[in-house]
C-alpha cells in the first residue's frame, strides 16, 4: 500500500507556495497599475505647426515630428524655433493632470519633455534649448543612452533595453511631472507647474511621435 499523506502536512508546504504565488501576483499588478490609472486622463497632444524648425515636418495628423534635410515651405512667425530642431504642441497646461505618451522608436537622437510656454525660440542659446534652461524638462535618447535633463543639468538614466515609448504624468497642483518606461516610474520633475506648460519634441534624428489614445 502507498502510505496516505498527512493532510495537516501537506498544508505546512502547499499553502505558503500559494501565498507566495498571491503576493507575487499582487506585486506585478502593482507595477502595473499606475500606469494604468493614468489613462483616465490620457490625451495625445498636437504638433503646433507655427513652432516648427523649418527642418522638421509635422505630419497631417499633427502627431509626428520628422527631422528632414530641407526646409518646409513655412512662414515666418514669432514662435518658431530657428536654430533647434525642436516643436511644441498645440495644448498648454497650468492645471489638473495630463497624461500622454511619446513613441521614439523611429528616433536614435531626441529629447521629449515640457517647457514653459514663454521658453525662447530665437538663436542657439540655451535658452532655446530643451533641457538646457530653468524653463524646460526632459528626458534624452542619443541612441542606447537615456538622461534626464532641466536647467543644463544632467542625471544620466538606467534604462532596460531600447523601449518604443515613454509615458509622461503631468499634476499642475502636485507640481510634479512623472516619466514613465515599461510601466514604472523611470524619473521625478518636481517644480511649480501652475503656469502654462506645453509638451516638447526635440527631434534630432529620425521622427518621434504622440501616441494616441
Amino acid at each position: 500500500m502507498f502510505p496516505v499523506p498527512d493532510p495537516l502536512s501537506f498544508s505546512y508546504i502547499f499553502i505558503p507556495v500559494l501565498l507566495c504565488v498571491f503576493f507575487s501576483l499582487q506585486h506585478n499588478l502593482k507595477l502595473h497599475e499606475f500606469p494604468s490609472a493614468c489613462i483616465s486622463y490620457g490625451q495625445t497632444p498636437s504638433l503646433d505647426p507655427n513652432s516648427a524648425h523649418p527642418r522638421i515636418k509635422i505630419s497631417s495628423d499633427l502627431r509626428t515630428a520628422t527631422r528632414t534635410e530641407t526646409d518646409q515651405p513655412y512662414p515666418e512667425h514669432s514662435d518658431r524655433f530657428d536654430v533647434w530642431y525642436q516643436v511644441l504642441s498645440s495644448e498648454s497646461f497650468s492645471s489638473g493632470r495630463h497624461y500622454w505618451e511619446v513613441d521614439v522608436s523611429s528616433s536614435g537622437f531626441c529629447r521629449i519633455g515640457i517647457c514653459l510656454k514663454s521658453m525662447g525660440r530665437k538663436g542657439g542659446g540655451e535658452e532655446c534649448w530643451l533641457g538646457g534652461n530653468p524653463e524646460s524638462w526632459c528626458l534624452r535618447k542619443y541612441f542606447n543612452e537615456y538622461s534626464a535633463w532641466h536647467n543644463d543639468h544632467c542625471t544620466d538614466l538606467s534604462v532596460p533595453g531600447d523601449p518604443e515609448r515613454f509615458g509622461f504624468l503631468l499634476d499642475c497642483e502636485a507640481g510634479e511631472l512623472k516619466c514613465f518606461v515599461d510601466s514604472q516610474v523611470l524619473h521625478v520633475f518636481t517644480r511649480n507647474f501652475m503656469v502654462p506648460v506645453k509638451p516638447a519634441i526635440g527631434a534630432y534624428g529620425g521622427s518621434v511621435q504622440f501616441c494616441s489614445f
